[in-house]
């Protein structure tokens, strides 16, 4: 496969291009061409917060759905990785990113999480979640 690595997949900078790998090599992924997309900086950010926001939603998904103690930590922890990837996401478009590059979900404080929080979701509403390696919106 012949990739054009000179501008990035996503918003089209040529910008700052860094080659992101599809499957991370920490997972058995290699660094042949195949395996690499040009993204820019910005994008580069974007696609790892939202990836391991995607991982974070699907492990506490699966700890609900196999019973964990600690089932209310557990859903308020989901709403949250949910919420932030709703801010992610809304807060880096393709025309927000290259008007004004990535912008952490981090920045928003209402994506900070406390023991305290009262905005528990009931269950039922992601026990049949299953994101893992799905494109979200």
């Amino acid at each position: 496969m012949n990739r054009e690595m000179d501008k990035c997949i996503r918003c089209g900078s040529n910008f700052k291009i860094e080659k992101h790998h599809i499957v991370h090599r920490v997972n058995g992924g290699t660094d042949d061409i195949e395996n690499k997309e040009p993204r820019c900086r910005h994008c580069h950010k974007y696609q790892h917060a939202k990836e391991l926001l995607i991982d974070n939603i699907s492990r506490y998904a699966d700890r609900l759905r196999y019973g964990d103690f600690s089932r209310d930590y557990y859903i308020r922890k989901l709403k949250l990785e949910i919420d932030r990837l709703d801010i992610l996401m809304k807060n880096n478009t393709v025309k927000l990113i290259k008007s004004r590059g990535y912008y952490s979900y981090w920045n928003d404080i209402a994506t900070h999480f406390t023991n305290k929080s009262t905005d528990i979701v009931p269950v039922e509403d992601y026990t049949g979640l299953d994101i893992k390696g799905k494109e979200l919106w």
